[in-house]
């Protein structure tokens, strides 16, 4: 598996090396996700999907929270915001795939920099 670091080794230069770690993906875990995603949005109550995705989003919470020990990830904005981006942007990119606007190919190395991008600490 490759991660985003090794296929951008200029982009992962700013970030420190155990930040990759939590931004590895891998492409068929986000193909599927996006498949379960929209299978799931038009046939789940609202009530059922949030539930659904309650233990999921309190992982990112912690994986956040570990960048911002590292030093990797902000820390002025509050963690439910940003746990909301990723939701967002994981939700945007399914949303462009079933439009065909992404290629499933690239969504998961344009969610990995647009949320790193979104994370990085403000430049000193």
């Amino acid at each position: 598996m490759t991660t985003w670091w090794q296929a951008h080794p200029r982009s992962a230069s700013a970030f420190p090396p155990t930040i990759g770690s939590i931004a590895t993906t891998r492409r068929a875990e986000v193909t599927e996700l996006f498949e379960q995603l929209l299978a799931a949005h038009n046939h789940i109550p609202a009530e059922r999907m949030r539930a659904a995705h309650d233990l999921p989003m309190h992982h990112v919470g912690r994986l956040i929270a570990c960048g911002r020990a590292e030093g990797a990830f902000r820390a002025d904005p509050p963690t439910s915001w940003m746990v909301a981006v990723y939701h967002s942007v994981i939700h945007g990119a399914a949303t462009e795939i079933a439009a065909g606007r992404l290629a499933d190919d690239d969504a998961a190395d344009l969610i990995t920099s647009t949320l790193l991008a979104a994370y990085a600490p403000p430049a000193e």
